[in-house]
């Protein structure tokens, strides 16, 4: 029987088909991290052991020589295989090119605690040793049975060095953690910088008070925040995202943010070129909180926030929904905002700014609030199309004279006294001389003769603005 042209060609050089099947097919990571009957290995894509030890032990040590493993090997991928690791210390990630990748959220689950003020994962560098191309993705970090005390800001995965990390990815992860002080991603350091950041589909959750759910307080350039669910468990929380220190070209989009009184859950405080689109937030109920605020204020970078769209987003339950302000007089107002679109709902005051400069405000929905918009010092504002803030209105008015009536109001429906009002004669006998007032509630016309006697006779155009 004649040999099909495969079978012919491994024939000629001394294989079989059956042989080739024997063989373990390759596998797509550099290192594999194992766990079984009390012991924890770490092994090559050969199956070579790199490093064992006692399981809930030794993990912490046996992951680092994994990644160790991998660094000299001028980068891979560590597969975190489907077990619980227990950590009694941080793990350092100190190389470049590198995937630490787990079976999957619940399925691979790091747990224990690492120590006081100290974090699971650390990205390790600084002004000399810069960081690029790494990613963390589908995994569990469970830091829900961690001590309590802390004194100092560690996050589950931290980032302080005063170095560049460029290409970071963070996907599909569930971090929960417990201590004092420590969040769950955070970027720490202004002297340094990140790059090219990708942030998604995880859950972050923290049940502590003075902590980050996801903080960039490290000066960030293009920032994609997107569909995260962070939630903020303690009302002495910090931001639940905190886009600090000049973080530019930002997109935040599709995130859901709860808060439980703590600090605003979004801050922009501040940054430049920033998109937050279709995220939806619980609000804080804290004074001089809310739900999201574009914002200066020292300490948190060098220049105020700018250039900032707010669109599309539902905030519910708070303070301020969303607000527009400065905390410090040393840097002028944010400028060049827009805040168009949204749903604002039972909060002390839909949106509120005390300050800005070529802003606009249009078509919220900021009917269910106990004062739709509280708005002052604003500058080259446009303010118009907002439900449940009627700062623009016009109309046509038509009365009867009786020949003594001089004066007549229209109901302008605003939301307080209009500064400008325009009253134009429509008929013959409303074009007498009169002037115009106006209050919270109407606009008055106020003949110097009262016009003449007559059905539908006095016809007027009106158009006011707040």
């Amino acid at each position: 029987m004649p040999l099909d042209v495969i079978s012919y060609l491994l024939a000629k050089k001394g294989y079989s088909l059956a042989e080739e099947a024997k063989k373990k097919p390759s596998a797509f990571y550099s290192v594999i991290v194992l766990k079984d009957a009390g012991v924890v290995w770490v092994e090559d894509a050969d199956g070579n052991t790199i490093a064992s030890g006692e399981a809930g032990v030794d993990d912490v040590a046996v992951i680092q020589s994994g990644i160790n493993h991998i660094a000299s090997l001028g980068g891979g991928i560590l597969f975190l295989s489907a077990n619980t690791f227990s950590f009694s210390d941080k793990v350092s990630i100190n190389c470049d090119y590198i995937s630490i990748i787990g079976a999957g959220r619940g399925k691979t689950v790091i747990n224990g605690d690492p120590g006081a003020d100290k974090p699971y994962f650390e990205l390790v560098n600084d002004a000399t040793t810069p960081r690029k191309y790494i990613t963390i993705a589908d995994f569990t970090i469970d830091g829900s049975d961690r001590p309590s005390a802390g004194t100092d800001f560690s996050a589950a995965i931290w980032d302080e060095g005063d170095g560049d990390i460029s290409y970071l990815i963070i996907e599909n992860m569930e971090i929960i953690n417990s201590n004092t002080y420590a969040g769950c991603i955070q970027f720490e350091n202004a002297s340094g910088s990140l790059n090219n950041v990708l942030i998604r589909n995880c859950y972050l959750e923290t049940v502590n008070s003075s902590c980050y759910g996801l903080a960039f307080r490290k000066p960030t350039t293009y920032a994609f925040i997107i569909n995260n669910k962070i939630i903020m468990d303690d009302s002495g929380s910090y931001n639940n995202l905190a886009l600090y220190q000049d973080i530019s070209h930002a997109f935040v989009a599709g995130n859901i943010l709860i808060s439980s009184g703590g600090h605003t859950p979004l801050a922009v405080s501040p940054g430049s070129y920033v998109n937050i689109i279709g995220n939806i937030v619980k609000a804080s109920t804290r004074s001089g909180e809310g739900g999201i605020e574009v914002e200066w204020k020292s300490g948190h970078g060098t220049e105020t926030s700018h250039h900032v769209n707010v669109i599309g987003n539902v905030v519910r339950n708070g303070n301020w929904g969303i607000y527009i302000t400065r905390r410090d007089t040393d840097q002028p107002f944010p400028y060049r905002v827009n805040i168009i679109g949204n749903v604002v709902e039972n909060c002390a005051v839909g949106v509120y700014a005390d300050g800005g400069t070529d802003i606009i405000l249009s078509y919220n929905n900021v009917v269910n609030n106990t004062t739709p918009m509280s708005l002052s010092g604003l500058s080259n504002a446009i303010i118009e199309g907002n439900l449940g803030y009627a700062n623009k209105n016009s109309g046509t008015a038509t009365f009867s004279g009786d020949g003594t009536t001089t004066q007549f109001s229209i109901a302008h429906g605003l939301v307080s006294t209009p500064t400008n009002v325009q009253v134009t004669p429509k008929s013959a006998d409303a074009a007498g001389d009169f002037y115009v007032t106006a209050d919270d509630t109407y606009i008055y016309i106020n003949y110097l003769s009262a016009p003449a006697s007559g059905s539908d006779n006095v016809v007027l155009d009106w158009k006011a603005e707040v």
